[in-house]
C-alpha cells in the first residue's frame, strides 16, 4: 500500500490520528510525521522496534511507541512465531501459530496489549486505524468492536491474510467478524 497516497487522497494532516498496528519499519510512521500526524504504532519483532522504530522515532513528539503486539488481552507470554529460525528475518511474524509461512519451532516471546482497551484508555478519535498484523486482524477487530465506540474511527485499513492460514477456526472466526463489520456498516479497506 502506497500510504503516501492514502494520506494525500484523505487530505490527512496536523490534528489527524494514525493508529499503526504492525509499524514494520517505520514506513508510515515517517510518511506521517512529515505531515504533522499523530501516530501511535505497534510493532512486536524486536529486532525492528530496536533497529528501527526506536532510533528513528522515540524522540518525536508525534509518536508514541509500542514494543507490543496489539491483540484481543494483555499478556507478556505470547509466542511471535517467526518465518525462521534466524530472528533476524523481520518479515511475517505472526502470532498465529497457523500461518503457513512460518516455522512452528522457531519463535520469540511476545508482550500483548488488549487493543480496545488501549484506545479507550487513549480517548482519541481515529482518522486511520491501520492493521496489518499477520493474521490477528479478527481478533484485533473484535476486540475494539467489544471495548471501544467503534463511531470514533473514521477509516479502517486491513491487509487480510487468508490466503495463508487454513485453520477453520480461525477461518470460521474470520467469517463471522466480517458479518459482524456488515452488519454495523463498518467498510474495510484494503491495505494490501
Amino acid at each position: 500500500m502506497d500510504v503516501n497516497k492514502v494520506l494525500d487522497e484523505l487530505k490527512l494532516g496536523k490534528g489527524d490520528l494514525f493508529i499503526d498496528l504492525g509499524a514494520h519499519q517505520g514506513v508510515n510512521i515517517q510518511a506521517c510525521i512529515e505531515r504533522e500526524i499523530t501516530v501511535v504504532a505497534f510493532e512486536p519483532h524486536q529486532m525492528l522496534f530496536r533497529d528501527y522504530l526506536y532510533p528513528g522515532f522515540h524522540r518525536n513528539p508525534l509518536v508514541t511507541l509500542e514494543y507490543a503486539a496489539a491483540w484481543r488481552e494483555d499478556s507478556d507470554e505470547q509466542r511471535l512465531y517467526l518465518k525462521n529460525r534466524k530472528k533476524d528475518d523481520d518479515t511475517g511474524s505472526s502470532l498465529v501459530k497457523y500461518k503457513t509461512n512460518l516455522d512452528k519451532q522457531s519463535w520469540m516471546p511476545c508482550r500483548t496489549i488488549n487493543i480496545g482497551k488501549y484506545l479507550v484508555k487513549l480517548d482519541q478519535d481515529i482518522t486511520i486505524l491501520k492493521i496489518d498484523t499477520e493474521g490477528s486482524e479478527w481478533d484485533i477487530i473484535n476486540s475494539v468492536l467489544d471495548e471501544f465506540d467503534y463511531s470514533r474511527i473514521q477509516h479502517w485499513y486491513v491487509e487480510d491474510h487468508n490466503t495463508k492460514i487454513p485453520d477453520k477456526t480461525w477461518i470460521r472466526r474470520r467469517g463471522q467478524t466480517r458479518k459482524r463489520l456488515d452488519d454495523l456498516g463498518i467498510e474495510l479497506m484494503s491495505w494490501e
